[in-house]
């Protein structure tokens, strides 16, 4: 992300030495449009990490018990969701 935002800038700075507009994907608009679907379009980073949770608190069932304290105390009528391990 910061070689290709490093990158855009370099385009800006030579297109002003040059005396020509900027490339269109180099305005904020578009920068700003990359930046959200690089960020909030990664459905694999999103799917891996919530596996990478679920493992980790397989692997730490005192954590697991802590989570399920603290869904139980916020959140009451979530306390029984059906995931592979049984009810949270």
């Amino acid at each position: 992300m910061d070689f290709w935002a490093q990158r855009c800038l370099e385009e800006v700075a030579e297109a002003e030495g040059q005396g020509v507009p900027p490339p269109g994907h180099t305005s904020d608009e578009a920068m700003a449009d990359t930046v959200m679907d690089f960020l909030f379009a990664s459905q694999d980073a999103s799917t891996a990490s919530l596996v990478w949770t679920m493992c980790l608190l397989a692997d730490h069932p005192d954590v697991l018990q802590k989570v399920r304290h603290f869904v139980r105390l916020k959140a009451p009528k979530y306390t029984c969701v059906n995931v592979a391990a049984g009810c949270l």
